[in-house]
């Protein structure tokens, strides 16, 4: 799992320079250059300033490899599971030679070298899974381009009162979907970074005020590509 990691780690970090230059433009855009506010039905405002607004994109790249996450995650697991079995194997068959309590002959008879030869072809094959599944993942990243299919929003809405007293609230995290990504990621793109919650319209005046946030991000992201 540590390799599946790294390498999107290290995916990642060659698209880090091109994603924040992109994110500071999206911030610094003509649509990103006024506050949001958004009226209660009683007259409370909630405000939502651009200087509280911290953003992220989510690529293709994560979302492929939320997709793959399960099986890698399962088959390294099974590899480590017979690894271990074998160096036990091998640790008690040294333990009873070393004893002295037994002939060579009954250690190799308990600790038969057919289980490893086995365990062996049993590793053989995980790891030749292991390697055929990150090779289906990598090749799907190397052909998605590594596409923008979300933008994280964490930011701390404004509340303004009826008497017009401002009160900073506390963080809120959204997850906006850029347009056509849920069609091409289907349910991994609603796996990453789970504690975002998805933006959708909506009656209530916050959760409005964030779908308008959202739909100001994404269409800076469709200027920018």
């Amino acid at each position: 799992m540590a390799k599946l990691l790294d390498d999107l780690q290290e995916n990642q970090m060659r698209k880090y320079s091109f994603f924040t230059g992109m994110a500071a433009v999206m911030l610094a855009s003509p649509v990103f250059a006024q506050d949001i506010e958004v009226e209660t039905d009683l007259g409370e405002k909630y405000i939502i300033k651009e200087s509280a607004v911290k953003i992220t994109l989510v690529t293709s790249n994560q979302t492929i490899a939320a997709k793959y996450f399960s099986r890698l995650f399962n088959l390294r697991k099974g590899a480590l599971r017979i690894e271990n079995r074998m160096k036990q194997s091998n640790s008690d068959y040294q333990r009873c030679l070393k004893s002295g309590a037994f002939p060579k002959s009954h250690c190799d008879y308990t600790m038969s070298s057919d289980f490893l030869v086995d365990e062996q072809d049993r590793l053989d094959y995980v790891q030749k899974n292991i390697e055929m599944v990150e090779g289906e993942m990598n090749d799907e990243i190397k052909s998605s381009g590594s596409r923008p299919m979300a933008i994280l929003a964490r930011y701390r809405p404004i509340f303004v009162d009826l008497n017009g007293l401002k009160k900073g609230l506390g963080y809120r995290k959204i997850k906006c979907i850029a347009p056509g990504a849920i069609n091409d990621t289907s349910k991994e793109i609603l796996q990453v970074y789970s504690d975002y919650k998805i933006s959708t319209p909506s009656d209530i005046a916050l959760e409005h005020a964030e779908w308008k946030l959202c739909q100001k991000l994404t269409k800076s992201l469709e200027r920018l590509l």
